[in-house]
């Protein structure tokens, strides 16, 4: 005879330094013959824990890089035995009902995510459970944050820029009070630096998110549609992007012929996280 005890204590994996390994190994062995699987329902009652985590974006759901982050905060779930929730926000009131649907259903901890990398406040309303940002820094620093390699994202495009033989390379950034700009400019010069060119300020310019196109268009057919060879990107661009985190970064590279915007040709690349 095996008491409930050992076997409550075998099945949950709670029995190393507690039952002897051969009667823990018997144990199981006779739980696989009659096929037994744990009830996620029946140990929460008896924990008053779901291994459920909620996943808050912030239409991020909808950006292009969404996938990959969405999946790889799944996997990491999944490998410690947890579920993961997923739900868009457009709002403050859509965030809160969100919020609020999600504590319903038990959930043990959130990831609260931006649409680009930011400053940002949790709500007060997740003060009481574990949280954990995405793609965004806590205004004090005080929740930890899974945020990109701002510096290596300019680095990395500038770079690819330079091997495919881009002379004169533009960054346009963005206006806006966000974390990525200094990082990647940072980035960018870095790259030019080490490739032996020197820093040209006059092909840095900064633009909020709805006058990209214009400002980009302006660029090329008021100052350098006779030299340029190459277009840098290094901003979040909302018509495209919805707002990243998820956000989209591009590469172009422009022929002096083609008209800007029109005949431009964007490529998308992964970021790292």
């Amino acid at each position: 005879m095996v008491s409930i005890s050992t076997v409550s204590l075998v099945l949950n994996g709670r029995d190393e330094g507690r039952v002897k390994a051969p009667l823990a190994a018997l144990v199981r062995e006779k739980a696989d013959e009659l096929g037994y699987t744990v009830n996620p329902l029946a140990r929460s009652l008896r924990t008053c824990r779901t291994r459920i985590l909620g996943f808050i974006s912030e239409e991020v759901a909808t950006t292009p890089y969404a996938g990959g982050i969405i999946l790889g905060a799944q996997d990491a779930a999944s490998t410690y035995g947890y579920m993961l929730f997923t739900v868009s926000t457009d709002g403050k009131a859509s965030e809160e009902n969100e919020i609020a649907t999600l504590k319903r259903y038990g959930v043990d901890g959130f990831f609260y995510s931006k649409m680009s990398n930011r400053i940002a406040h949790v709500p007060e309303s997740l003060s009481e459970y574990p949280v954990v940002m995405v793609d965004a820094t806590d205004h004090e620093n005080k929740v930890p944050s899974i945020e990109p390699d701002e510096f290596m994202i300019g680095y990395d495009a500038t770079n690819r820029l330079i091997q495919a033989g881009c002379k004169r390379i533009a960054y346009v950034g963005c206006a806006e009070n966000m974390i990525a700009q200094d990082g990647r400019l940072a980035g960018y010069r870095t790259a030019l630096q080490e490739a032996g060119r020197a820093f040209n300020p006059s092909l840095v310019c900064n633009v909020m998110n709805y006058l990209f196109l214009e400002k980009m268009s302006s660029i090329f057919k008021n100052f350098f549609k006779n030299f340029f060879r190459g277009l840098y990107q290094v901003y979040s661009f909302r018509p495209l992007a919805s707002g990243i985190p998820s956000s989209s970064r591009y590469f172009a590279t422009v022929r002096r012929e083609m008209e800007i915007p029109f005949s431009v040709s964007f490529s998308p690349r992964r970021r790292s996280l």
